[in-house]
């Protein structure tokens, strides 16, 4: 995903699987105000473990900022990620157009996310 994004936008990335304390990174990124989305790959185990306490943390701490999963979990299980009230849209299946686009709509306000490709989302995605 990073690569699709190169040039386009400034990102980081947290690899919850290497770091000892990945939800103290998250914190200090998104308190520092760069940042208005968190997008998170989640498959079933141990990332789907992190991604529920994380998106949660986020919505109370920082509910301004969009939340984005996408990943083998939320692609085949995007109702039930979507009725949950931590996440905001579901990259399902490939994410490399998908994401950037997305990222594009939220910047520019028009929020036409039905015209993106591979994009599950909320009806009303501004809450």
């Amino acid at each position: 995903m990073a690569s699709s994004l190169k040039g386009l936008y400034d990102w980081v990335i947290v690899d919850g699987n290497l770091e000892t304390d990945p939800w103290t990174k998250i914190e200090k990124y998104l308190a520092s105000g760069e940042f208005n989305v968190f997008a998170s790959t989640v498959m079933p185990g141990p990332q789907l473990k992190q991604a529920i306490p994380f998106s949660k943390k986020i919505r109370e701490k920082f509910p301004k900022v969009k939340i984005v999963w996408g990943g083998y979990f939320p692609s085949n299980h995007s109702k039930v990620v979507l009725n949950s009230p931590f996440v905001d849209f579901v990259i399902n299946g490939p994410g490399e157009k998908a994401f950037p686009a997305l990222l594009k709509e939220l910047e520019t306000g028009t929020r036409n996310f039905s015209g993106i490709p591979n994009l599950i989302f909320k009806m009303n995605p501004e809450n």
